[in-house]
């Protein structure tokens, strides 16, 4: 009986993307160019999708350039004195934060990412306890900017937003997300919104700033009552 089951099992078919891979790219290019040329359609989807490409790539190297900037920013810190008042210039951040800004409508999701990465950075910078000045609090002010804006053009998880915005609210001593749940309702909708919610119902009564926290999650869950559902 094995023996007959074996015999009649199918051979395995090549797998397309493992042979394709293996091609040399200006063949691929052309042939892709070819089956275009007769689907008009094809050809506009390959286009769109080159472009979202090149935007990630572009994306990627503001991110190692935002990254080099708060390397340069955390060695300053933690090459002070204890008494020592550091004023830290958030020029740069400022300048490559509205670059990423600008990526938003091609590459949202990548966007949120590199600026909920800046966010944290930027709480780490401002925990140095002889960091002075406004710096980088106007730069953090302007990542959560374009956190929200990245989250409202992409297609963001929603129970793991919503996990963010609670425990970087409740975590957080600079006010990142303190009006979370208000500021991102749309986005959330009603499956994000029951996400902070159950997280809000299980912080321990003693920590701080649940009462806020509580205040910005009924403003929207009011809101989006009245907006009908929401978007999502």
């Amino acid at each position: 009986m094995l023996a007959w089951v074996r015999a009649g099992t199918d051979a395995d078919e090549p797998d397309l993307f493992e042979v394709l891979r293996m091609q040399d790219p200006d063949w691929l290019a052309t042939r892709l160019a070819e089956l275009a040329a007769a689907d008009p359609s094809l050809a506009e989807r390959l286009l769109a999708e080159a472009e979202d490409g090149q935007a990630l790539e572009d994306v990627a190297g503001l991110r190692a350039e935002l990254d080099e900037v708060l390397d340069e920013l955390e060695d300053e810190a933690s090459s002070l004195g204890l008494h020592d008042e550091w004023y830290p210039d958030g020029e740069a951040l400022d300048e490559l934060l509205d670059e990423a800004a600008e990526f938003v409508p091609d590459a949202p999701d990548a966007v949120q990412e590199l600026a909920d990465h800046v966010i944290t950075r930027a709480e780490r910078l401002l925990n140095y306890e002889n960091c002075y000045g406004e710096g980088i609090t106007e730069a953090l002010e302007k990542a959560q900017d374009v956190h929200l804006a990245a989250c409202e053009a992409g297609t963001p998880d929603l129970e793991a937003l919503a996990q963010r915005l609670g425990t970087g609210a409740l975590e957080s001593g600079w006010g990142v997300f303190r009006d979370g749940p208000a500021k991102y309702a749309r986005v959330l909708g009603a499956a994000g919104l029951a996400r902070y919610r159950e997280l809000l119902t299980n912080v321990p009564a003693r920590q701080h700033g649940p009462d806020a926290l509580w205040t910005s999650l009924h403003r929207a869950e009011k809101a989006h009552a009245a907006d009908g559902g929401g978007v999502r």
